[in-house]
């Protein structure tokens, strides 16, 4: 059986009275479970379905499980949440266990608990898997993650850091490196092939950070480093990015380190010609945000705007979506706001844009939501073991999330080179 992955509740979920089969509601003979796009008259509609507030959806048949645990359900999912109403929303979507006991249970609900209730006495442990630095890392924040050639790349920070290299076959850092750098930092590492490309900042947190004057191209495969010179328009720090058919993305972000302000500019460079184009810029300008590529849109989430005395201050709330083939962007209607944070990690996990990590003004946290984009719900998966903010965050191909780096601390201080893999242990 695969592990948890997420427990969701919803407040006060009507009927997902949406049928896909029938002419008139009073014929309504197959409504749409409540995992897929059923939430509201207008999505229904959408889908050329026919909206019938008044049809009840029926009782489950079966419990969808955290765990079966000699004949017994152990963290049951409560009907009328997310993965309730079939066994293909249990089991497919949501990957817990459905199960059809013989006997009556009397814990059968049919409406929904207070958000972020858990269902039953049991705990919901974490799923993150954690794995401590063996020594031969060097712990840093505001670097990168990269996937490339079968290991995990931790890159740049502040002050000199070599680049180290998570095995994902011993599940240890090597005790060979990639090339060092000093006082690079403030990048989303992006792979293209057997290369990772980054956009930073250099220099350091006082007198100030700037954008470096060169992006780098590492070859992870033949070990070599290229420093490209860039457009002084185009450079900057602390951006979000994303990579789709042959072009990297780079979204808001500061060209004054936290002096700030931040900047709305997006921009795309060509990984085969180097050519730049400017972009639709965002409707808000943010720096230290997260970005991840869903189907043919880049959701843009979190982040704040940076400037001095209180850099940590002003955070961002909600996000936008650019639309690549129409290049403009619009704000992301959501029925519940994302954890106000900074300096976040963000993916595409099987289509759904997770958001972990991050800074407050007072803390690190170890929070993770993930956002159901059908209903617009950011929904809560469980927390990291380590509270991070300034690290990297990657999908393997097995469809597993790695971070990797970051600090435990506002700002600077306890920084790390453990890493987290979730949903479950590799190994």
């Amino acid at each position: 059986m695969r592990s948890v992955v997420v427990l969701v509740l919803i407040q006060g979920v009507a009927a997902q009275s949406c049928c896909q089969s029938g002419d008139s509601c009073d014929e309504c003979t197959d409504i749409v479970p409540s995992c897929e796009w059923a939430s509201d008259e207008t999505i229904c509609g959408q889908l050329g379905y026919l909206w019938c507030p008044s049809v009840a959806v029926p009782e489950p048949t079966g419990l969808c499980c955290n765990e079966v645990s000699n004949g017994t359900c152990i963290g049951q999912i409560t009907a009328g949440t997310y993965c309730s109403f079939s066994e293909k929303c249990c089991e497919e979507d949501c990957l817990f266990t459905w199960f059809i006991s013989d006997e009556e249970d009397d814990t059968m609900a049919t409406t929904s608990p207070t958000p972020g209730a858990v269902t039953g006495d049991d705990e919901i442990e974490s799923t993150w898997t954690f794995f401590e630095n063996n020594g031969n890392a060097m712990p840093r924040h505001e670097g990168g993650l990269a996937l490339c050639g079968g290991n995990l790349y931790l890159m740049g920070g502040r002050e000199e850091r070599t680049t180290d290299i998570f095995s994902l076959e011993t599940y240890e850092y090597l005790e060979e490196n990639g090339p060092n750098f000093t006082d690079i930092s403030h990048f989303d590492a992006v792979t293209v092939g057997n290369e990772i490309w980054f956009f930073p900042f250099a220099g350091t947190y006082n007198p100030g950070e700037y954008p470096s004057d060169v992006y780098f191209r590492y070859n992870c495969e033949d070990d070599v480093l290229s420093e490209v010179p860039w457009d002084p328009f185009y450079a900057r720090g602390a951006a979000a990015t994303a990579y789709t058919d042959g072009y990297i993305y780079l979204i808001g972000g500061s060209v004054n380190g936290h002096y700030g302000p931040p900047i709305s500019n997006v921009s795309r460079i060509s990984v085969e010609s180097g050519e730049w184009e400017e972009l639709a810029p965002t409707t808000i300008p943010r720096d230290h945000a997260g970005a991840a590529l869903v189907e043919d849109e880049i959701y843009l989430c979190a982040g704040r705007q940076t400037d001095r005395p209180d850099p940590q201050e002003d955070l961002v709330q909600g996000c936008e979506i650019y639309n690549i083939a129409g290049n403009y962007w619009r704000t992301l209607e959501t029925t519940n706001n994302l954890t106000l944070r900074a300096g976040v990690g963000m993916v595409n996990w099987d289509g759904i844009p997770i958001v972990m990590g991050g800074e407050t003004p007072d803390d690190a946290v170890s929070t993770v939501e993930a956002l159901d984009i059908p209903s617009g719900t950011w929904y809560p998966l469980p927390d990291m073991v380590a509270s991070r903010h300034g690290f990297g965050a990657v999908v393997t191909e097995d469809n597993r999330i790695w971070v990797c780096g970051g600090n435990e601390d506002v700002g600077d201080g306890a920084e790390q080179a453990s890493c987290e893999v979730f949903p479950d242990d590799p190994r």
